[in-house]
This record gives C-alpha cells, structure tokens and sequence, in this order.
C-alpha cells in the first residue's frame, strides 16, 4: 500500500503516533545543536554533499550505528545508518532530505516542518497540533564530556578524506598530460589537509581511542595511495 503523508488538520488526525512521540522525546537538544554547528563548518552545496555526507557516517559509527556512504553520483552521496533491533517489532525508517524530516511505519509517513535551503528560504509544511505528553521515562545520564582535541583531530580527518575523495575521481578521469593540472591540483590538496591534519590534529598528549587509532592508520595508508599513483603518471610534481 502506498504511503500517504498525516498532515496536521483541525480534527487532529495528523498528531504523530506514539512511537514518533517516543523517538523525538529521545533527541538531546545539547548534542543536535553541536552535531549541527559541525555540519554547518563543511561545505556542502548542491553536487558537493559527499564531505559532508561521510562526516554523518563517521558521526554514526560514533553512536554505534552501522554506517555506509552510498555514493550517488561525482562528489555526491547518501549517509546511511541502521540500529538493529531483536525483529520483533516494527521498522522505522528515518528520513532526513531537502523537503524535511519524516518518520515512515506501518505506511504512513509524519511529515514535520521542511528544512531550509542552500538559498535560506523556508519551505513549512502546516505544524502538527500538540500532541500529548510522551509518558515519563529515567532521567538520562549526563552527556559524555567532549574533548575539543577529538572534535578538532575529527574534523581535520573529514578534511583529508575530502581531498583524497577529489583526487580519486580526478584518477578517475585521467587520460594522459593534458589531465596533469587538476590532478596536481588535487595533490596539492591532500598534502596540504594531511600536513594540517598531523601538525594541528595531533598534539603529543592526545590519546586515540582504538577507533581513531586504527582511522589514522587508514588515513595515512590513503594519502601514500594518492602520492605512490601520481609518482606512477607522467606528471611533474606540483
């Protein structure tokens, strides 16, 4: 059957189901407005969203989520994340995209108020009528300090696999000397993000939990790909 969107009516038929009320009771407003400031410092315009999409997979895997990057198209991707749970109940889809936020169960989707765009104009869907209070649930446990160090080392590793991302599709495409300029362009890129990355991201005291130990050892293994292929080319170096 077909999905039909619940809007908001006078009659309250469109007020979001238990379930919805449950998961949105469950969002911390602390840590939506940080993850949001980090997402605002990576641009992201329209055909440029794969930074910014590899950055929400990497926060995923953070919380524990199983995370994938869907690469749709040059430069352009899906984050996608899933919890699993024992089976026996039901699924809820999270959808997050240009037109809003939405819960999809059981077929029918709860539309709430659409996201702004890239140009900063706001496109509302009517606001669901107040729902009723979500039943009282323990007290969450106060949220895990965050170190600026991490956070910084985080960011500065989004970078580098950007520019690494950009080199791979300028590979891609390259046919031979009249190619040579963007690649070296894209070169310069990741030596630049990968010497910033270890001289800023990487004081002597920091201590890398296993996760980022073992992402650094990823991310040192891919700048000396991007370096080791363009030493095979018959570029001059930049």
């Amino acid at each position: 059957m077909a999905a039909r969107r619940t809007m908001s009516r006078s009659d309250g038929k469109g007020a979001l189901d238990g379930d919805a009320r449950k998961a949105l009771a469950a969002i911390n407003a602390e840590d939506l407005t940080a993850l949001t400031c980090a997402l605002i410092d990576i641009p992201s315009r329209t055909g440029e969203e794969e930074r910014c999409a590899r950055f929400l997979v990497e926060y995923m895997r953070t919380q524990g989520l199983e995370a994938t990057y869907q690469e749709v198209d040059v430069n352009r991707g899906n984050a996608i994340g899933a919890i699993r749970g024992t089976g026996a109940g039901a699924t809820l889809l999270l959808i997050l995209a240009g037109w809003g936020l939405g819960f999809v169960q059981f077929g029918r989707v709860a539309q709430s108020p659409g996201a702004q765009d890239a140009a900063g104009a706001a496109q509302n869907t009517p606001a669901a009528e107040p729902a009723a209070p979500a039943p009282a649930r323990p007290a969450a446990p106060p949220p895990a300090q965050v170190n600026p160090a991490l956070v910084m080392l985080d960011r500065l590793t989004d970078s580098v696999l950007g520019a690494v991302s950009v080199y791979a599709n300028r590979r891609a495409r390259f046919q031979g000397p009249d190619d040579c300029n963007a690649l070296a362009e894209a070169l310069v890129a990741v030596e630049g993000h990968w010497i910033t990355y270890n001289a800023q991201g990487k004081p002597r005291d920091l201590v890398l939990d296993d996760r980022r130990a073992a992402r650094d050892q990823s991310l040192y293994a891919r700048v000396d790909t991007v370096e080791t292929h363009f030493d095979q080319t018959s570029c001059p170096r930049p």
